[in-house]
């Protein structure tokens, strides 16, 4: 790792390029690195380097101390020590995207700053960032961004991405024209809990493939019984399902596949909420801020993350603003503290406030007359995993926070109507936010998928 490492100095990408190789050996090794011999093997690199350049004592004494500093800040032996590989990981995101959710990440991220300035100014004394261009890659806020193609001018680049995600996770094109699930789907059998993961949730093991085949709504349906595509991926063997701390694999460079068990969730094969959105906003082509990298890693993030965008350096989405005449969009992503979906059917009246006749009576506004639909992976219908669900039948299978959260903006959408007055919500329980779309926040880079070619000619819209 120290050899990877040595390679970055110099680069306009050090910083990313640094994050990247501690991403990298924690993903392959599951295990953190030690702080000591990472320290030794990366400054006996930064020795040699240093060993060909005429500079004074002192400045070498300063390359030494902001390298070592920014390499200890990355091995935090508090964090590594405290959290699972799985929470380093996402810490190592939060500390990269900027959060300042915690003192912790806010203290650690402005040492950070301070030393990859220091260490930047030395670079640039000694020219040690000339004639690097073979191993460098272009800094993200140089990147072109995507053009936008016809297919994605009469749908939004979010929506593309998690309708994407959802055709690719079970290889077919036809579960985007299934209906949404409702009250009466039947429960999917043949997957149980296994181990509880932490405090919040527990991972999914199989019981009976033949019984989760037969009952999966999005496997057990006519299409299913013809030849599959010679480019798709029979999921019959290992259905996908819903699975709390379930992430898609990670190559190493920049594809995920779904069809690996990479997380620390259980057995079986599945995402959770946070993984589902993430990859998909990665699949976009979509930033979380600008000049931040469009990172298949990133699909590691938590769900809290979408809950706080202020704070968790999510700066290139807002939450909604509702007024008079808009609310909710197709495209929108609403967070809960332990879960988070995507907007994906909207109708003319999603809250129902159409219904509602003066301004006084939008406290009582109520969800059963909620018109839109989710797209999400959820342990309903006994962990069926990504779906997507009718709203009124979701809340109506129990969701009390969602339920609270929606509500809450369907008043404001509603008092919007009447006193014509704009609002946004800030709101520590919940957050619907919409990704700005600004050309500062699109990537020219989309993160792909292991078996994108069976889905490449779906119909999205």
């Amino acid at each position: 790792m120290g050899q990877s490492l040595g390679r970055t100095i110099g680069c306009q990408t050090f910083r990313s390029q640094v994050f990247d190789s501690f991403y990298l050996f924690l993903d392959q090794n599951k295990v953190s690195p030690n702080e000591e011999a990472l320290l030794k093997s990366a400054m006996d690199v930064l020795d040699q380097k240093l060993s060909m350049v005429s500079m004074t004592e002192k400045d070498q004494t300063d390359f030494r101390e902001s390298y070592q500093s920014i390499l200890r800040i990355l091995t935090n032996k508090e964090v590594s020590s405290d959290l699972s590989v799985t929470d380093q990981t996402r810490w190592l995101i939060s500390l990269e995207t900027g959060s300042i959710e915690s003192s912790d990440l806010q203290k650690n991220g402005e040492l950070l700053q301070s030393s990859l300035n220091r260490f930047k100014i030395l670079i640039e004394k000694y020219g040690m960032n000339q004639n690097l261009n073979d191993q460098c890659p272009p800094p993200a806020s140089d990147v072109i961004p995507l053009e936008t193609t016809a297919r994605e001018s009469a749908l939004s680049r979010m929506t593309l991405g998690a309708r994407w995600t959802f055709a690719n996770i079970y290889q077919s094109c036809d579960v985007l024209r299934l209906p949404d699930l409702s009250i009466q789907t039947p429960d999917l059998q043949g997957v149980t809990r296994d181990n509880k993961v932490d405090h919040v949730g527990w991972g999914r093991k199989y019981t009976n493939i033949s019984l989760l085949q037969k009952t999966h709504f999005y496997l057990n349906f006519d299409p299913f019984d013809r030849d599959l595509p010679t480019s798709c991926r029979s999921v019959q063997n290992a259905p996908p399902v819903y699975d709390y701390g379930g992430v898609p694999h990670w190559d190493g460079q920049n594809t995920l596949s779904f069809f690996e068990n990479a997380g620390i969730g259980g057995p079986a094969l599945g995402v959770d909420c946070s993984a589902f959105v993430s990859s998909a906003i990665a699949h976009a082509g979509l930033r979380y801020s600008p000049g931040l990298p469009n990172k298949p890693i990133y699909s590691r993030r938590n769900s809290s993350d979408f809950l706080n965008p202020e704070s968790s350096g999510l700066s290139c989405f807002d939450r909604i603003e509702v007024n008079s005449t808009h609310s909710l969009q197709v495209g929108d992503i609403m967070a809960i503290r332990g879960h988070v979906v995507f907007i994906d059917r909207v109708s003319a009246d999603p809250f129902g406030i159409s219904h509602v006749t003066k301004k006084e009576d939008c406290e009582n506004l109520t969800w059963e007359n909620f018109d839109f639909t989710l797209l999400q992976s959820s342990p309903s219908k006994n962990s069926v995993g990504v779906n997507r669900f009718g709203v009124r039948d979701y809340l109506s299978e129990g969701a009390p926070t969602m339920e609270r959260g929606f509500l809450k903006y369907g008043v404001a959408a509603c008092l919007s109507r009447f006193d014509g007055k704009p609002r946004k919500l800030m709101d520590s329980e919940v957050a619907i936010i919409r990704h700005k779309g600004t050309a500062e926040c699109l990537s020219s880079r989309r993160v792909h998928f292991t078996g994108d070619d069976c889905v490449r000619e779906c119909r999205f819209e």
